[in-house]
């Protein structure tokens, strides 16, 4: 009966979505992924992967919050919620300590989404995380990106500098030809560092 196979599904999904609104997070991720099960093409499918996925990120299970959201940009690369999860991904696998794919999720949004609100946090972050794994020729090329992409950013001379420590630990002729792009590109905006570039 198709009248009650559509109250059946409000009724699941009310369900699920009682035991969110209770702080239920793992259930109601649960619940959603029964309803998936249970209702496959259903009309509300892409919005009840989306809350098991959310769900389980609230219950602290990254790793299965991950893999849902992932499957929800590969599912859904055009819908509106997938610039954001981009952000979510990365974070989540930021906060599990698997950079490599954090970057990947946050460089991956800026290729992406390069006008998103997001896209400029991204890149600067993939940059710091590129440090942190011993990335430097990246992590360097990444800040000196963000500076040509978004100059109006009150921090890009920060960035440009953070480029520069990088490119110091790759080799001197590299931070030699940095120091040059420095000059020409922030003469006069930060005195100590156009001293420190000039006579260090």
């Amino acid at each position: 009966d198709d009248t009650f196979g559509s109250l059946e599904q409000g009724a699941d999904f009310k369900l699920a979505a009682a035991l969110s609104a209770e702080g239920q997070f793992e259930e109601a991720a649960k619940a959603f992924m029964s309803y998936l099960e249970k209702f496959d093409g259903s009309d509300n499918e892409n919005l009840a992967l989306y809350n098991a996925a959310n769900n389980y990120q609230l219950a602290g299970k990254n790793e299965l919050s991950n893999q849902l959201f992932e499957r929800y940009i590969a599912e859904y690369p055009t819908d509106s919620r997938s610039e954001a999860l981009y952000w979510r991904i990365a974070q989540n696998y930021e906060g599990i300590l698997e950079l490599n794919r954090a970057v990947d999720y946050y460089e991956n949004l800026y290729r992406n989404f390069p006008e998103g609100v997001n896209a400029p946090a991204a890149l600067y972050n993939s940059g710091f995380l590129r440090v942190g794994m011993g990335d430097y020729v990246g992590a360097a090329e990444n800040f000196e990106v963000y500076v040509d992409r978004f100059p109006a950013k009150s921090d890009i001379e920060t960035a440009y500098w953070f480029a520069g420590e990088q490119w110091a630990r790759v080799g001197d002729d590299e931070v030699m030809a940095w120091r040059n792009r420095y000059l020409r590109r922030f003469p006069d905006a930060e005195p100590d560092h156009v001293i420190e570039v000039l006579y260090d």
